[in-house]
């Protein structure tokens, strides 16, 4: 068998340190690490580690929840994190999956769900936020869990949903569609199936995609499918394509045409 979740999760060695047990998310902790427990597992004691970067000047409860890619930690997103909420005037929370970071566990599909559900519970029932104030952003990997996130709130309207440098479906970042059709399972299971999640999303939400052409990790060939698959359903996405970026450069090498798209997006989606 092909043992797809060791491409999937790659936690690299920590790049911060460990936040103190007691601090607790339902302090409503801005600016610094906290925990969170896990929500939906039957047993006890497993915790994430979150951080929350909050605009001081945001009049309304606008927030981004940041799902970042397979090889970083959350330390390694904090300016990410702090830049996006000074330019773009909101607060963004974001999250390391279990077995990455300082949260405990191991990665697997399962338990990404159940992390991101978590955090999205600290949202609403914590700072007290509306789905309509919460852009759901994925990078790479990230955007499995996100679009899961919003299947399963399919009855709920976001502000948005942003996906960078996204995956049809984890596998087929290793095989072409046409070899994963023959497949069998005892050979290959596949993960985190974002084109097929994408038929459970409301219509009504708005897309924003980013995919470099030059991604030799999730070929630009899976930006352009899922924003097929969402067009054919009437959803209004925007798909923005970068010719000389790969897979981990869009913010360096396009950052200005990046934040311009982010911003004229977030936007357009004030109430």
């Amino acid at each position: 068998m092909i043992p797809i979740s060791q491409i999937v999760f790659r936690p690299p060695v920590k790049s911060y340190e460990r936040p103190d047990d007691s601090v607790l998310g339902d302090a409503r902790k801005y600016n610094e690490f906290f925990w969170l427990d896990i929500k939906n597992r039957k047993e006890e004691g497993h915790k994430i580690c979150c951080f929350l970067a909050s605009h001081s000047g945001t009049s309304k409860k606008r927030i981004v929840l940041l799902s970042h890619g397979n090889a970083e930690d959350l330390g390694q997103n904090i300016n990410w994190m702090k830049y996006l909420s000074k330019h773009l005037e909101v607060n963004v929370l974001s999250y390391d999956y279990e077995g990455y970071g300082h949260s405990t566990g191991e990665p697997s599909e399962s338990n990404a769900q159940d992390d991101i559900q978590t955090v999205y519970s600290h949202i609403i029932d914590v700072h007290q936020i509306e789905p309509k104030n919460i852009f759901l952003f994925g990078r790479s990997l990230g955007g499995g869990p996100t679009i899961y996130l919003a299947k399963e709130k399919n009855h709920e309207l976001f502000a948005g949903i942003i996906m960078q440098s996204c995956f049809t479906s984890a596998i087929r970042t290793k095989i072409s569609n046409s070899v994963c059709a023959i497949i069998p399972p005892f050979v290959a299971t596949d993960m985190f199936e974002n084109i097929k999640q994408l038929d459970h999303v409301n219509t009504k939400i708005p897309f924003l995609i980013f995919h470099g052409k030059r991604d030799n990790v999730v070929p630009h060939q899976h930006g352009i499918e899922m924003t097929d698959k969402l067009r054919s359903r009437g959803v209004e996405v925007e798909f923005v394509s970068f010719d000389d970026a790969g897979h981990n450069n869009i913010t360096s090498t396009n950052l200005a045409g990046m934040m311009d798209r982010l911003f004229a997006f977030v936007c357009t989606q004030r109430k």
